[in-house]
């Protein structure tokens, strides 16, 4: 069990840590800030608190629920290429579908105000803020992105590619450098719901 929760502390801090990386140097090498350059420090340091405790609670109950099922639900065998290619796109179809559906959710009263509305403070937003969330919306969005787990067999490559690539555009989706798909969510409040793929966001007409 110890050596389980070991694998799993790696599994999840390998890959989280990676995007972190990953969308700070994709920042540092285009000149974007990752941080709000006109941000104080009293808030900035009030800003890290919050992001440390979500992230502390988001991680370890990760860490936890690896440890117990992942073993059971993942393919500890190679697949052929096409085989990781159908599933990381059934991959996006259904994470995004949950997402949409929470996100869309927490747009509306009273959960947006009780849960969501900490995350839309800010109108200009930058990678930092990514995980400025609160703890209940944050474990909605940490629900939808593993969801696709109990619908298709992944081995640990597929679902680690996975999640880094989500995780990794969920903090570059949060500045207006490199799209404008998930700014416009912060501004206009009534579009834009999913986190990569558009689809649910086309189909619904909730695009823009």
């Amino acid at each position: 069990m110890l050596s389980t929760i070991i694998f799993s502390t790696k599994f999840v801090f390998g890959i989280f840590s990676a995007s972190t990386i990953t969308s700070f140097l994709v920042c540092f090498y285009n000149n974007v800030h990752f941080v709000n350059p006109q941000q104080n420090r009293y808030r900035f340091i009030k800003q890290s608190q919050k992001i440390y405790s979500t992230l502390s609670m988001v991680l370890g109950q990760t860490i936890l629920i690896y440890s117990v099922l992942l073993n059971r639900m993942l393919d500890n065998k190679m697949h052929n290429i096409g085989q990781s290619m159908y599933n990381i796109a059934l991959y996006s179809i259904i994470a995004e579908f949950f997402y949409y559906l929470y996100h869309r959710a927490m747009h509306t009263e009273p959960y947006y105000k009780e849960y969501h509305s900490n995350h839309h403070q800010n109108i200009d937003v930058y990678p930092f803020d990514t995980f400025y969330i609160d703890k209940v919306d944050a474990m909605f969005l940490l629900g939808s992105i593993h969801t696709p787990i109990l619908f298709l067999r992944f081995n640990y490559y597929e679902l680690g590619l996975c999640l880094y690539l989500y995780i990794t555009f969920a903090y570059l989706a949060h500045s207006n450098y490199f799209t404008k798909q998930h700014v416009n969510n912060h501004k206009l409040l009534v579009c834009n719901y999913c986190i990569l793929n558009p689809i649910y966001d086309v189909i619904c007409r909730t695009y823009r």
